[in-house]
């Protein structure tokens, strides 16, 4: 919640003019592959779970003004294609598998 605050604020001053922070803004999710939940997860689930962390965590930096995104596995980059299409095209969301 703080990081995604901190964006929008540095987002917001961008767009107000300020000339340090008007420079597109990376974000890194696939440090989110790191995290406890993702290292400690058994089996089938553990590939789903490292693919829905870093999905969320790209979607949320996206949305608070992000232009690059870097991803590290192969599947969360077809699940942003479909979840980003939609955010364009406001259409309802399509199921992935």
């Amino acid at each position: 919640e703080y990081s995604y605050s901190a964006l929008e604020r540095i987002r917001f001053s961008a767009l107000k003019g300020d000339a340090d922070l008007a420079m597109p803004m990376i974000c890194a999710p696939a440090d989110s592959l790191t995290i406890k939940e993702v290292r400690e997860a058994q089996g089938e689930s553990a590939n789903d779970m490292a693919v829905q962390w870093e999905v969320y965590t790209s979607i949320a930096a996206a949305v608070a003004g992000a232009e690059i995104i870097c991803v590290r596995h192969p599947r969360s980059v077809e699940v942003l294609r479909v979840a980003f299409t939609g955010l364009k095209t406001r259409s309802p969301p399509a199921e992935v598998r």
